[in-house]
């Protein structure tokens, strides 16, 4: 079969409009792909801030609610007790979605809290009078605010940030 000069200008024509054709279907696929992409990183992303959000709101809920039950001149005892109630209580608190910096740092600040519990079940009965019974409550007080601090640090690197 023999084609025209003609014929097979409008050939090569279609096969080059076939092509560019084909190109920009690709492309446009390929931008459809970035986008669902980028969609779904969002979608992650806000599930993430909404976890982080509604543990430091359950956190805060837990810790007002706990130090309420609990007066100044109260036993080492009874704030023990309180404690311990609040650590069990956050540890309930629905983690889903929470991404893992945030949960590491919430953890060890659960930790820091619960070594000021044994401290005051192990050391005291009564008031805390002596010098070392001090050092040590504000070394595990200090250590409660150091991992609360990064607790909120990890959030912020979230843009998540209580009272915003």
């Amino acid at each position: 079969m023999t084609l025209s000069p003609r014929e097979l200008q409008e050939r090569l024509d279609a096969a080059a409009r076939d092509a560019r054709n084909r190109e920009k279907a690709d492309q446009a696929a390929k931008m459809d792909q970035e986008k669902t992409a980028e969609q779904a990183s969002k979608a992650a992303l806000d599930r993430k801030r909404r976890a982080i959000r509604r543990l430091l709101e359950e956190d805060e809920k837990v810790a007002g609610e706990t130090t309420r039950k609990v007066g100044d001149r109260e036993p080492a005892s009874a704030l023990a007790r309180a404690i311990r109630e609040y650590c069990a209580r956050c540890e309930k608190i629905d983690t889903t979605d929470c991404p893992a910096p945030v949960l590491v740092a919430y953890q060890r600040n659960l930790a820091a809290w619960q070594s000021l519990e044994r401290l005051l079940t192990n050391r005291w009965n009564g008031p805390i009078i002596n010098e070392t019974g001090y050092r040590e409550l504000m070394s595990a007080n200090k250590e409660i605010e150091r991992t609360w601090s990064d607790v909120t640090d990890r959030a912020a690197e979230y843009d998540v940030v209580l009272g915003r």
